[in-house]
């Protein structure tokens, strides 16, 4: 009687370390629905834009009577913030952070009008 061959095991290379480590491939399998690190960056990158766009906003809306602008501006910075919490990088989601908080602080300065 024969035995069922072991799931294929693997030694992937990390470039950054240049050491090898074992991989399964059958437990990678169920991983593969994560986003690739190419894509990772590019919500990062997305989510800084945002959020810098929103920075700005929010800065214009500190102005006297211009407060409302913080109730399109906070869920500007939300969508940021979720793509944020998506990436591998947290400089995003701080910036996007910041930005709710903010407008947050602002809304509540003002009675959520001025």
């Amino acid at each position: 009687m024969k035995s069922l061959p072991n799931s294929q095991v693997d030694v992937y290379v990390n470039p950054n370390r240049g050491r090898g480590k074992p991989v399964n491939y059958v437990a990678a399998a169920s991983c593969a629905a994560l986003p690739g690190p190419h894509i990772q960056v590019m919500m990062n990158a997305l989510s800084l834009l945002i959020g810098l766009v929103a920075l700005g906003l929010a800065i214009f809306a500190f102005l006297p009577f211009l407060g409302w602008a913080n109730w399109a501006i906070i869920p500007l910075a939300m969508v940021g913030l979720g793509l944020g919490f998506l990436s591998g990088k947290d400089a995003g989601r701080n910036l996007n952070l910041i930005v709710v908080v903010v407008g947050a602080f602002r809304l509540f300065m003002g009675g959520g009008l001025l």
